[in-house]
């Protein structure tokens, strides 16, 4: 068994789960570069951007719930938007970075992979990956370790935090549902049902 050991972050103060959907207006002039990791069909009708932080037990447990819901509903697409929070400290910073690379170093799908593997072998809080490192694509690919040292890189996942927390977004798991063909979106925060992402559809398709 291997373990990778980074410093270790405050525990997350975990209350009540919420959970919320409304009108949602995308602020204007807000700073971040465009989404660029997409699972499901390139061009959708929609598209459900998930602002999440792998160290959140939380995110970890909506990950599937979203990735089913994408599976099973035409139409629809899922972007990925970093947002590690600060009481996880260093470690969910490091494992933003690690996806981050491996998409730039090995493309969308192993950016995916990396998602879900660093999900399956996080302790959540703060605690790090314990566990079969290698189900992670490259995780020892010095081509990947150094893209996690660039400070370019580093800034791209600022500009990320930065961006969301622009759009009042500080809590994870959050997302949004975006019609592609008229701009509008709903917000929801937590652990979102299936049925809950159903009906933020049937809103936009009403609208």
């Amino acid at each position: 068994m291997k373990t990778w050991n980074w410093i270790s972050g405050f525990l997350l103060l975990a209350g009540a789960s919420v959970w919320g959907i409304w009108v949602w207006q995308q602020p204007t002039n807000q700073p971040g570069q465009p989404f660029q990791w997409t699972y499901g069909p390139a061009r959708a009708d929609y598209t459900l951007t998930l602002y999440s932080d792998l160290e959140c037990p939380y995110c970890k447990a909506f990950q599937p719930i979203a990735k089913h819901w994408i599976d099973n509903t035409e139409g629809v697409n899922l972007r990925w938007h970093h947002l590690p929070l600060d009481g996880h400290g260093s470690v969910a910073v490091q494992e933003a970075l690690l996806a981050e690379c491996n998409g730039q170093v090995n493309g969308n799908e192993a950016f995916w992979i990396t998602i879900d593997a660093v999900f399956a072998l996080t302790r959540s809080n703060g605690q790090g990956m314990d566990g079969e490192l290698e189900r992670i694509p490259s995780w020892t690919d010095q081509t990947v370790r150094d893209c996690m040292a660039w400070p370019e890189t580093m800034a791209k996942l600022q500009e990320q935090i930065q961006a969301a927390h622009w759009a009042g977004i500080t809590a994870t798991p959050t997302s949004t549902l975006t019609d592609n063909r008229t701009g509008k979106s709903v917000k929801l925060e937590g652990l979102s049902s299936p049925e809950a992402l159903d009906s933020a559809v049937d809103w936009l398709v009403r609208e």
